[in-house]
């Protein structure tokens, strides 16, 4: 009976360590595709905060952003360092005259800051991580001026915030509507060939831009206005 019950016992547990074994190997398994998928979500979550808060826009990822899209997750990722800012240029490598300008310190500066509507309806709660600066040249008679649209970030019970920018008379232009209008009303209505602007413009006010950019520019602005100039011209007849 003792020797019955003893093998009966041994096969138990024999049977037991067959089935931990089992589950050992399935646990290193699952263990090795988890360690997989989440090296893969690191790099992910990391490509993410680079296009985001890191390179060419404007701002840098900081502390207390990684606090916020971090949280819970410490030392996963790695804090990117953000890229120098390069001056964009044009086909022949040289620096674009635009960017060029808007780099000087010489133009006058004016910064508007455009809050969301939410932040100001409901300004508790909300906490700002970062900022977006967008600049253009405009024209404020008698000069050229730089205009910065600084539009702050807000988050708050992760929701985030960011007002847009106004609307332009070319999206993603660099020349504001001012700056624009004039440079259309000279050569149009007073008959100023861009080449005499150009020569005004440096002598007047010290600013250097190719005739170039303005021709390209006003090209723009009249392919998009022309649709709108010919309804109205139809409806007028």
């Amino acid at each position: 009976m003792i020797g019955a019950a003893l093998l009966k016992k041994m096969e138990e547990l024999s049977a037991r360590v067959t089935a931990l074994e089992a589950d050992n190997t399935r646990l290193r398994e699952e263990n090795v595709r988890l360690r997989e998928e989440n090296r893969l979500l690191r790099q992910k979550l990391d490509h993410f905060i680079r296009h985001y808060f890191g390179g060419q826009r404007n701002e840098g990822l900081v502390k207390h952003q990684l606090e916020l899209l971090l949280q819970g997750l410490a030392n996963v990722v790695t804090l990117p360092t953000p890229e120098p800012k390069s001056v964009g240029t044009t086909r022949n490598g040289t620096p674009h005259p635009v960017r060029r300008m808007l780099g000087e310190d010489k133009l006058e500066t004016h910064e508007i800051v455009i809050e969301p509507e939410e932040v100001q309806a409901q300004p508790d709660g909300w906490k700002k991580i970062s900022e977006e600066r967008t600049e253009q040249l405009d024209w404020v008679a008698p000069r050229i001026i730089k205009r910065v649209f600084i539009r702050p970030r807000y988050v708050k019970d992760e929701q985030f915030a960011s007002a847009p920018l106004p609307p332009q008379p070319i999206e993603q232009g660099m020349v504001g509507p001012g700056l624009l209008a004039q440079i259309l009303v000279n050569k149009y209505e007073h008959h100023l060939p861009l080449c005499r602007q150009e020569k005004m413009f440096r002598q007047q006010f010290g600013v250097e831009l190719s005739r170039k950019v303005w021709w390209h520019t006003s090209q723009i602005f009249i392919h998009n206005v022309s649709p709108a100039a010919t309804g109205i011209l139809s409806a007028s007849e």
